[in-house]
């Protein structure tokens, strides 16, 4: 098994996000190695070991500086060609590590629950480690179903989007777009409440929330915490926000992710941009989907369906920054006079 464990063990030190593996190595050569593998057998018995190893790696092929780019895109193809090869293969389980993981991703998609891949390949039988539980048996990570599941989020996580829509008529057996959905429903219900004049709660508190930058901005993350800060702004100048620190806060918030939005041009047409002057609840509640690969999965959904812009343009770095710098803009002007 050396030639399997050793690119496993190069790739393990990426877990936690540091800049190289334990050994030193490049950790772009283990990385490529790990989608190679997968790539030349996504549908082979060690497909899972290659997938949790990117699974794994995934703060560091979506952080900063982040792999090069060949890299994240040699694992977004080999992540894909796996999910393909194995989503449709016999499964005696009724659910997978997977859907739990997916539900719980609703404020951060950067998560640390994935199995360690080097307790995968060790071929102990379930129970004689420590660190698996009866619910996360070894064999609901190695099922192909349950590999495939993980593929999926892992692909979706480097690549927005980059999962294609199964099932245009809503009836993809494996629920992806709903699994998430459901565990956005508590955010999105006090965020719209209050955008809608029926807060639930304190409205300031529901600002602030929204104004919290995610501990990882990848792609999805930066697009969801922009488009959700945009939809709030009016509210938050109207009067019905009586303290300047809820404002501050939302500067905060957004003046922290300009860095990563250069000022480029892009190559969408006029329209194709999300329209961000509807009601803001609508708006809101799409920011907080972007978030997560459920999230974005259901808004792929509502596209192939005819209704909403692609997950491309809601991503663009040049849709982003302008809606940023709309918001700065408003929000200079600080707390408006109280409503009567």
């Amino acid at each position: 098994m050396d030639d399997i464990t050793d690119p496993i063990e190069r790739a393990a030190g990426l877990r936690a996000g540091a800049d190289t593996p334990a050994t030193g190595a490049d950790p772009d050569a283990a990385l490529r190695e790990c989608a190679a593998r997968l790539a030349a057998d996504p549908g082979g018995r060690h497909a899972p070991l290659w997938v949790y190893a990117l699974t794994g790696a995934a703060e560091h092929l979506t952080g900063r500086p982040g792999p090069a780019a060949d890299v994240a895109q040699c694992a977004v193809d080999a992540l894909l060609a796996c999910h393909r090869a194995l989503r449709e293969a016999s499964c005696a389980h009724g659910s997978h590590p997977w859907q739990r993981d997916l539900a719980a991703m609703w404020d951060d998609e950067i998560w640390d629950q994935s199995p360690d891949v080097r307790l995968l390949a060790n071929g102990k039988p379930e129970g004689e480690d420590d660190a698996w539980t009866q619910e996360d048996a070894k064999d609901l990570y190695l099922c192909p179903v349950g590999t495939a599941g993980y593929a999926r989020i892992t692909a979706d996580i480097i690549a927005p989007g980059s999962a294609p829509v199964i099932d245009p008529e809503g009836e993809d057996e494996d629920d992806f777009a709903d699994t998430l959905s459901r565990g956005h429903e508590t955010s999105i219900g006090f965020l719209s409440s209050t955008l809608n004049d029926y807060p639930t709660g304190d409205p300031g508190d529901d600002l602030r929330a929204a104004a919290a930058v995610p501990d990882h901005l990848t792609k999805g993350g930066l697009a969801g915490h922009v488009v959700t800060l945009h939809a709030c702004i009016w509210y938050a100048v109207s009067g019905r926000v009586q303290e300047q620190s809820v404002l501050d806060e939302m500067v905060k918030g957004l003046t922290a992710v300009l860095p990563e939005l250069p000022d480029l041009p892009c190559a969408h047409q006029g329209g194709e941009h999300p329209d961000l002057r509807a009601a803001p609840d609508q708006p809101a509640a799409d920011g907080i989907r972007l978030r997560s690969p459920g999230g974005r999965a259901a808004l792929q959904q509502d596209h192939a369906e005819g209704c909403g812009p692609a997950l491309d343009a809601w991503t663009c770095p040049a849709f982003l920054r302008d809606a940023a710098d709309e918001a700065l803009s408003v929000l200079a002007g600080g707390v408006g006079a109280p409503l009567d």
